[in-house]
């Protein structure tokens, strides 16, 4: 693999865990807070695991710029494994809440705290205002990687 191939994959990896990043920070408050028809819920919180498990493969590749090491695979393994077990909490409540009678209320759905949600936020748009550096980053690590 070409050193400049290198540093533009791993720039794509970031950008797709930067929009994936942004998709869960506003599918998470919608599905939790907003009164939704009852498909619109479930497809918005079917995006919810995919979108942070693309994320999280995102920040691994921003994590690798600076060390190639096993924590950065562990930590976005155990990010995606979250993902996966949140998902499947949420799906689970909703499918409970809306077979019973009536509309499901969402705040009732989903107990994990928002301030995750923020700190997802918040690391996105960090990631976001540092592409400039990340880019610079990623070829000066490929580059030595010749």
């Amino acid at each position: 693999m070409s050193t400049a191939r290198s540093a533009r994959e791993a720039i794509r990896w970031i950008n797709a865990g930067i929009g994936a990043g942004l998709l869960t920070c506003v599918a998470y408050p919608l599905v939790s807070m907003a009164p939704l028809p009852r498909t619109l819920l479930v497809v918005l919180a079917a995006t919810l695991g995919p979108s942070l498990a693309l994320a999280s493969l995102g920040l691994r590749e921003v994590l690798r710029l600076h060390d190639e090491s096993m924590l950065c695979d562990l930590g976005a393994l155990f990010n995606i494994l979250a993902g996966v077990l949140f998902e499947a909490m949420l799906l689970v409540q909703l499918a409970v809440r809306l077979r019973s009678p009536g509309d499901a209320i969402p705040e009732q759905l989903v107990g994990v705290c928002p301030a995750v949600g923020v700190w997802y936020l918040a690391a996105t748009i960090l990631t976001w205002r540092s592409m400039s550096w990340l880019k610079e980053t990623a070829r000066q690590r490929y580059a030595r990687h010749t």
